[in-house]
């Protein structure tokens, strides 16, 4: 039923173009493209991972708390933790950051916003919008390319950074929120000093097909990062969260918590609290 009401023939005599305000169930607004998917959806639904973006917010103890927005897009993340902590945005892709700033504005909340890329040195990568974009958003989700795969699709040069290489002026990092396509482990290798520092949350996306395409087993390359931190990796089960033995997911795509051992138990009941309000 989504597909049928955001195609473009429907926008058309709905008399609606394609960017609209997303009015969001958490209370906030976006300016968003329903030419690309999760935008439309979070159009028609309210709701955009808004029962991890909810615990994220009660897991924040004051407003000098800290978070990182890594692969922020336009901002489903950023806007709402704005409104109860600092944020730095980064987002490498100009579309998307442009937008972010745009949404920022429009709930008349700031955050800093850095147009670069987080891996695990700093250079420059070729990175690679997805279909949504192809088919006419001028936002959307983006990959570092990939050899050999969706070889067609455009792509464009990003700087790329390591975290722990920033001097971002700051002295506690409370979250971590990391949504790169199937570049999570090189953020980690880079952000290992900063996580044994600041010992953050960090929400992590798992896509197990970017990896695939890579040829890396993400469960391996991430456990390398944080060899020796004593962190546990929690997974919405079926039975609620608990947690998992290594960085991974039966699921192509899934959503996985990593936090400290001494706050697992309190991380844990934040987000089974979020799943009962929302699920």
């Amino acid at each position: 039923m989504l597909e049928l009401l955001a195609n473009k023939w429907t926008m058309m005599n709905a008399g609606r173009g394609p960017i609209v305000i997303a009015p969001m169930k958490l209370g906030y607004r976006m300016k968003v493209d329903l030419r690309e998917r999760s935008e439309r959806i979070a159009y028609y639904t309210g709701l955009y991972e808004s029962h991890l973006i909810d615990a994220a917010r009660h897991w924040l103890s004051d407003e000098c708390a800290t978070v990182l927005d890594v692969g922020a897009n336009v901002g489903f993340w950023t806007v709402p933790l704005a409104q109860a902590a600092r944020v730095i945005a980064f987002e490498p892709v100009p579309n998307n950051a442009a937008r972010l700033r745009e949404n920022l504005a429009l709930n008349h909340v700031s955050a800093s916003t850095v147009d670069v890329g987080l891996s695990d040195q700093e250079g420059s990568a070729e990175i690679r919008t997805r279909q949504d974009v192809i088919d006419g958003s001028g936002t959307g989700n983006a990959a570092i390319v990939t050899p050999g795969w969706d070889d067609d699709e455009p792509s464009m040069t990003i700087q790329l950074r390591a975290l722990d290489e920033l001097d971002l002026d700051i002295h506690r990092i409370d979250l971590i929120k990391v949504d790169i396509e199937g570049h999570e482990d090189h953020f980690f290798a880079g952000a290992r000093r900063t996580v044994e520092r600041h010992r953050p949350v960090i929400f992590a996306e798992w896509n197990s097909e970017y990896y695939r395409h890579r040829g890396v087993d993400p469960t391996t390359s991430v456990a390398s990062a944080f060899d020796g931190l004593d962190y546990q990796v929690l997974r919405n089960t079926e039975a609620g969260w608990a947690v998992i033995d290594g960085f991974k997911s039966p699921l192509v795509i899934d959503d996985l918590v990593l936090v400290p051992r001494e706050r697992s138990a309190e991380m844990t009941d934040v987000l089974a609290a979020a799943n009962r309000r929302w699920l």
